[in-house]
């Protein structure tokens, strides 16, 4: 996400993540990961990053990892929740 091109008036991004058969993905549910990251750069400098497996999920289908929000400038809140569902 480049921050600088999203609309003044954008307070915050959701990071999300949906698996299964129905949007295209390889991958069935969160139990088929084995390691991931998100990773948050400031042009090339990589300031943050959270690494996820299988283990941090149990067979969700959508994954809400983290939140970028404006506080004082923007800010980072990592979230790391799962729905069985989907979206």
């Amino acid at each position: 996400v480049n921050l600088s091109s999203l609309p003044g008036e954008a307070k915050e991004v959701v990071l999300a993540l949906s698996l299964g058969d129905r949007t295209g993905c390889l991958l069935e549910n969160a139990s088929d990961i084995q390691s991931g990251s998100l990773v948050v750069s400031a042009g090339s400098q990589e300031v943050a990053r959270y690494q996820f497996s299988a283990h941090d999920f149990d067979g969700e289908k959508a994954l809400v990892l983290g939140r970028l929000y404006q506080k004082d400038g923007w800010r980072l809140g990592l979230v790391s929740s799962g729905f069985r569902a989907g979206q």
